[in-house]
């Protein structure tokens, strides 16, 4: 009798064994499916994040580039301003020339001017004075 009720006490004994290694069994499957589905959560994550990457990357490339190519325009603007301001400095310097000539001119012909009484005279109106004066000479002689 004892041997038969350590023997049923045995079976009672690896039955809940058993049935707690299924159990636990039962709970690490659940764990590494849980850590699974984490495992291709995180790479999924990871994936878009590279994607990210690269999307980033290549919008900095079209950004550099385009940074490259206004900054090219600038410098061929500013280029094209210098010449045109160089230009400008030039003709300016060459109306001033222009102008200090004509302003020597101008005295000049005031100069000569301010001693010939047929100042205001039109080419006959001159020629009619010079006729006169030629007439008073020889009266005078």
């Amino acid at each position: 009798q004892d041997q038969i009720m350590n023997h049923l006490s045995e079976e009672t004994t690896l039955e809940k064994q058993s049935a707690d290694l299924q159990k636990q069994a039962k709970q690490t499957y659940a764990n590494i499916f849980e850590k699974d589905v984490e495992m291709q959560n995180t790479e999924n994550e990871i994936g878009r994040v590279r994607i990210d990457v690269l999307n980033t990357t290549n919008q900095n490339a079209l950004l550099n580039q385009k940074l490259k190519e206004l900054t090219k325009e600038l410098e061929e603007k500013s280029k094209q301003e210098e010449v045109a301001e160089n230009e400008i400095k030039k003709n300016n310097e060459e109306i001033e020339k222009k102008q200090k000539h004509v302003d020597k001119l101008n005295r000049d012909y005031a100069k000569y001017t301010q001693n010939s009484q047929n100042e205001n005279l039109g080419p006959l109106e001159n020629q009619i004075h010079n006729l006169k004066k030629n007439e008073a000479e020889k009266e005078h002689e």
